[in-house]
């Protein structure tokens, strides 16, 4: 079926849009450090993976394959509840990163 996002998802699937290219993203998490963060979501967002927090929490980081170094890698925080709690830029003045993801030792390429 498709839901309310035009998803087509399986029979008793749900869906929850967390960010929106070019718009801030809503925390919901106590820990946030307002209603919405500072940085708009990414444009161009391609590869991607989740790493787990020592705190319980997660992160999931996502590339953009933006050009003219205008691009970079971004990470979703989230609490150990599974509420976002921080969206930031954390890699700049990339141009067409295609890809990216985690290696087998738990960190970002």
């Amino acid at each position: 079926s498709i839901d309310q996002e035009g998803l087509r998802l399986s029979t008793g699937l749900t869906v929850k849009v967390l960010a929106k290219t070019g718009q801030p993203v809503t925390l919901t998490s106590p820990e946030r450090q307002g209603p919405t963060s500072t940085t708009p979501f990414h444009k161009e967002p391609d590869g991607a993976a989740v790493f787990q927090l020592d705190d319980g929490g997660w992160v999931y980081m996502s590339n953009s394959e933006v050009p003219s170094r205008q691009g970079g890698v971004f990470g979703l925080e989230f609490d150990a509840q599974g509420r976002p709690r921080s969206f930031s830029q954390r890699l700049n003045n990339t141009s067409r990163n295609c890809a990216g993801g985690s290696t087998p030792w738990g960190s970002w390429v």
